[in-house]
């Protein structure tokens, strides 16, 4: 029994790899058989010509992460796998920091995977070595467990860890001081414009050529991202429905109790 317990967890890799990162619509979930090469979010409008460089996006990125101290909102997911397989997960999703010199917390409750086995699946990550984990076993049994962020059972297949994903790690790659970036337009996501920036950074993942984020012009967070591996093809997206900027959480948010 103890075995299979621990083997109902076997599934929460990838899922849980991507929630912090459809198909060609932005509000899907599952991507397509087809993915594209380009994009998801193809823009409406050109960049204005005195902001090819997505500076003035990147601007308001930096003057808002300091002052961030939570975030809430719906994540969808999906990533193709270095076996060609596709993974696809949304969550609702909860971070939350005492200041902006610790990392960010995260809550996350798993709506939709393709393993069902970890629909309902609720993870808290304190930012830095360890998550928590109530799961199902068998659809009603809960199973409570704590783990080391770079268990086996919490790293993808591209061996990507909670640490890999967390929203720092998106702050990073487009703030590097080093990274390169293109605006190549604007885009209407579920009536928020965003601005669609093009980056390559040193901070990216090693198998990855470039990353397109958007942007939101109501708060400056990224959003949305796409990411490319070496061969130019779209294989992970991820982004965020109803964003929430510093919201009140209550207590049972980040318990596993609730």
């Amino acid at each position: 029994m103890f075995r299979m317990r621990w083997a109902s967890l076997a599934g929460l890799a990838v899922i849980l790899g991507t929630v912090v990162g459809c198909g060609s619509s932005p509000t899907a979930v599952k991507p397509k058989q087809d993915i594209p090469q380009q994009p998801i979010l193809q823009p409406i409008a050109p960049p204005s010509g005195d902001d090819l460089d997505g500076k003035k996006s990147l601007d308001a990125l930096r003057k808002a992460v300091p002052s961030t101290m939570a975030v809430g909102g719906k994540t969808h997911s999906w990533q193709i796998n270095p076996d060609g397989a596709r993974d696809y997960s949304s969550s609702t999703m909860a971070l939350k920091r005492p200041n902006n010199r610790e990392p960010f917390q995260m809550a996350a409750y798993v709506v939709e995977a393709k393993d069902k086995r970890v629909e309902r699946t609720k993870a808290l990550y304190d930012g830095r070595e360890t998550v928590r984990l109530k799961t199902y076993f068998l659809g009603f049994l809960a199973v409570k467990v704590t783990l080391a962020y770079n268990d086996s059972r919490l790293v993808d297949p591209y061996k990507r860890t909670f640490k890999d994903t967390k929203l720092e790690q998106m702050v990073d790659v487009i703030l590097h001081p080093e990274a390169k970036t293109r605006k190549i337009g604007t885009f209407d996501l579920r009536g928020e414009r965003l601005d669609l920036v093009e980056v390559v950074s040193p901070a990216m993942w090693k198998d990855v050529s470039k990353e397109v984020f958007g942007l939101s012009q109501k708060n400056g967070m990224p959003i949305y991202r796409d990411t490319y591996n070496k061969s130019g093809k779209l294989f992970r997206h991820f982004d965020i429905e109803g964003l929430r900027m510093n919201p009140a959480f209550p207590p049972a948010e980040f318990s596993l109790d609730s």
